[in-house]
């Protein structure tokens, strides 16, 4: 549930809001919940928000326990029941969905639907196959609520209960696929509760008549159509069609469904991991067997990494238990807790994976920090220019202040202002006349402010910043770094980053990306004593500490900066950018 919802404004006061559940009017008294915050902050409001609904449901959930009637021990139940059952269910769930769009959803902004849509997409690929453990325990904890509710206890082993938890978890996603229209404001379907009843059909989920000709090439062709037509983002639905021409090119469209068994995904799983990084541009029309019997043997071939062969194959895995939603197969081959976890890649006691001191000398001393053409394409050709745009700043903001990728790139020129005599970066989502603007960040604790870093300051930033003030064309710091289709200015920037490691470096660092760079600076914050407490205001990482913790307003910018002096990096030098 979104930290926002129920949270409502009355002048300059918030108070919180929440509808009784049809379930448990005449329950509990009143048709609402509703009280102050006692609060005119809005983040100590969202706050205080979070934790009062969730004493919310958790009374919720006590009245329910009470008022449900004694349980009755049945081993199976009927077609007819199941059916009625989750019609029951899939009604008052798509019900109250559709009163919470109508009185709060539908008044918020286009970032916060967004926000939701984006939450929303990420369960449907959880609930597709995209991480069956979420989508076991989520379906059985809707499950056992359902029946607890109606009175009914069935074995957790039994065919109805794993029959039952599959149609609840086909109906959950249908009303994620009606949510979806609704923030978009599009038309539900007529005729019926859904295409949900239709699709459902009194049939078991996994039945127990598959279409015997059915080819890989249609269950794919019918899997890309409903994504598009469903709604999900265009970052989505790209993510999709990666796997699915892997599974083209692999097993062929002609692929019988039928004849896909779980030694076909074991083939499948070690030709993933087998498989060379960018293949189709580095071996342009070739089919992939021969790829990988081009690339076997040869160790100098980067393999994908073990992260991403093991994201294709959780699609793959979604788009087959979409074949048994249709009733094409008796069940998904790929879902098998020995495959996925075959995956796993052995982790470092150290964590993840960072930059050695080499490597950042070669990173800061390649063309772009010494002397090249332009910024541009010729970046890593050498020449007598040293543009301080956001190429140069960017991993230096990262390197020095931990910023994540996207902070750093969208940051605007009022976002760097001096306070309490110390010149500060404010890592923020709001403009100053407290308007939202295109920026976002991770989590409400990313908001932060912060004191630049000496060692920016001694390579000039705060003048560069003055002159970008000045130009007043744009209100971002670095307005050369464009914002992709995904509505994110880090996603084009950290794919130059790596073209650019490859140069700077000479080849591409095992598992190191942009990110590592707050890795870094967390080791810095640690190697230097730097307080828990202030490292987490310096970092913008959640606090898990006591609740006395949280009272006060913080740390004074003189106190922080004395902190952020103390990060540094042995053997790192950096002193050709210094004061020029």
């Amino acid at each position: 549930m979104p930290s926002h919802t129920g949270l409502l404004r009355r002048g300059n006061r918030y108070f919180i809001r929440r509808k009784i559940p049809a379930d448990l009017r005449g329950v509990v008294k009143g048709r609402e919940i509703k009280y102050t915050l006692k609060t005119s902050d809005p983040k100590e409001a969202k706050r205080r928000a979070a934790a009062e609904w969730l004493k919310i449901e958790a009374q919720f959930e006590d009245a329910r326990r009470k008022a449900a009637p004694a349980k009755s021990a049945v081993s199976e139940i009927s077609e007819a029941q199941r059916w009625q059952l989750v019609a029951k269910w899939f009604g008052e769930m798509d019900s109250a969905s559709e009163r919470e769009f109508r009185d709060t959803y539908g008044k918020l902004p286009p970032e916060e639907r967004r926000e939701i849509e984006i939450d929303q997409d990420l369960e449907e690929i959880c609930l597709t196959g995209g991480n069956d453990d979420f989508s076991a325990e989520d379906c059985g904890r809707r499950l056992d609520t359902l029946l607890q509710r109606e009175g009914l206890e069935l074995p957790k082993d039994s065919e109805s209960y794993r029959a039952l938890k599959q149609a609840l978890r086909k109906a959950r996603l249908e009303n994620i696929r009606r949510n979806r229209k609704r923030l978009h404001g599009e038309p539900l379907p007529t005729g019926g509760i859904s295409r949900f009843d239709a699709s459902y059909g009194g049939a078991p989920a996994h039945s127990t008549n598959p279409k015997p000709d059915c080819t890989l090439g249609e269950l794919l062709k019918r899997f890309m159509d409903e994504k598009r037509k469903s709604g999900v983002s265009t970052a989505t639905v790209r993510a999709y069609s990666i796997p699915v021409r892997i599974l083209q090119d692999i097993l062929g469209n002609d692929f019988l469904l039928c004849a896909i068994t779980r030694e076909t995904m074991a083939d499948l799983r070690d030709k993933l991991r087998a498989l060379p990084v960018n293949a189709r541009q580095r071996f342009k029309g070739k089919p992939l067997d021969a790829v990988l019997k081009q690339a076997e043997g040869k160790p100098q071939i980067k393999r994908l990494d073990g992260k991403t062969a093991e994201n294709y194959f959780n699609f793959v895995s979604a788009i087959f238990n979409f074949a048994v939603d249709l009733g094409l197969m008796t069940g998904n081959p790929a879902k098998s807790r020995s495959l996925r976890d075959s995956f796993k890649c052995k982790r470092k006691k150290n964590g993840k994976a960072v930059f050695s001191i080499d490597e950042l000398n070669k990173m800061f001393h390649a063309p772009l920090y010494t002397g090249c053409k332009d910024d541009g394409n010729g970046y890593a050709t050498k020449g007598p220019n040293v543009p301080r745009s956001g190429r140069f700043w960017v991993p230096l903001l990262g390197l020095w202040h931990g910023l994540r990728l996207n902070e750093a790139c969208q940051l605007y020129t009022e976002d760097v202002r001096t306070m309490d005599g110390v010149l500060c970066l404010l890592i923020r989502e709001y403009l100053d006349t407290n308007a939202k603007s295109e920026k976002n960040l991770k989590t409400q604790a990313s908001e932060r402010t912060v004191p630049v870093h000496p060692q920016l300051l001694k390579m000039g930033f705060a003048a560069f910043v003055e002159q970008r003030r000045k130009n007043g064309k744009s209100p971002r710091l670095f307005p050369e770094l464009g914002k992709a289709e995904t509505g994110y200015f880090s996603d084009n920037f950290s794919k130059w980053f790596g073209r650019f490691l490859a140069h700077a470096i000479g080849y591409q660092p095992r598992g190191a990306t942009f990110h590592s760079f707050r890795h870094m600076f967390r080791d810095a914050l640690r190697n230097a004593d730097v307080s828990i407490e202030k490292a987490e205001a310096l970092g913008g990482w959640t606090s898990h500490r006591s609740e006395e913790a949280r009272y006060g307003s913080g740390f004074s910018m003189p106190a922080l900066r004395r902190e952020i002096e103390k990060v540094k990096y042995e053997g790192l030098d950096l002193t050709h950018l210094e004061n020029n």
